[in-house]
């Protein structure tokens, strides 16, 4: 597993490498753990592909969330776990996709809970659907979906890349999924938590910029599973 850090703090990216190998260490896990102090070298190289990546958020020139947003499109797989000193930038995060929101200082605290929260979002990822399809069985995992909707007798899933036709009804397919990875938002639509990049009260945009409607029967249920979602990761 490739663990980067990307701080322009070097006294601060120090102290984060030792606490992330004396976790290393204490568990008996094996890290290939690499520094950055500049975000947009570590945009543009290609080199190192990180599977987890601790992103400061203040930082000279490219901020972490603007970083976060290119790493999301570059590496989509790659887990980010945000790592600041400043409470205030909580709500701004949710503009990308991340996995956690830790302050510096609980960091070692925290360590624990991020790495164990992390591994089940990568088995929920690895989660796979099967569905059925006019040239036979289609086989997914949930962490590709943004979100599924129904068009007339069709289902339509639609993922980062592609879209795919299905014949489940999306009463069908929530029996299938994860808890607490998706919501009804509509009679005609399932949303993954995880692929919201702003929530309104009436639709929620996507982090493909898809803008999803809410209808009034389900506000609350996305709501309260989307601030379900924001505690498990914050």
């Amino acid at each position: 597993m490739t663990i980067v850090l990307c701080d322009d703090q070097p006294v601060y990216l120090k102290e984060a490498e030792e606490i992330l190998r004396d976790f290393e260490q204490k568990t008996e896990q094996s890290f290939e753990i690499r520094t950055f102090t500049d975000s947009i070298k570590l945009c543009e190289q290609s080199e190192v592909i990180p599977d987890i990546l601790f992103l400061d958020i203040r930082m000279e020139g490219q901020d972490g969330i603007k970083t976060a947003e290119i790493v999301n499109k570059k590496w989509h797989k790659c887990r980010i776990v945000y790592l600041t000193d400043f409470l205030s930038y909580a709500t701004d995060v949710y503009q990308t996709e991340h996995v956690y929101f830790v302050m510096k200082p609980e960091f070692q605290a925290r360590l624990p809970q991020v790495m164990e929260k992390i591994l089940k979002d990568i088995e929920a990822d690895e989660y796979r659907l099967t569905f059925r399809t006019g040239k036979g069985e289609l086989v997914i995992s949930t962490g590709e979906v943004l979100y599924f909707e129904r068009k007339l007798r069709k289902t339509i899933i639609v993922t980062r890349d592609s879209q795919y036709e299905v014949n489940e009804k999306l009463s069908e397919i929530e029996q299938m999924l994860p808890e607490l990875q998706f919501a009804r938002s509509h009679h005609s639509y399932l949303i993954s938590l995880s692929a919201i990049r702003r929530l309104g009260r009436e639709h929620a945009e996507m982090v493909n910029g898809d803008v999803i409607q809410i209808s009034r029967r389900y506000q609350r249920e996305v709501k309260n599973s989307f601030a379900q979602w924001i505690i498990m990761h914050t």
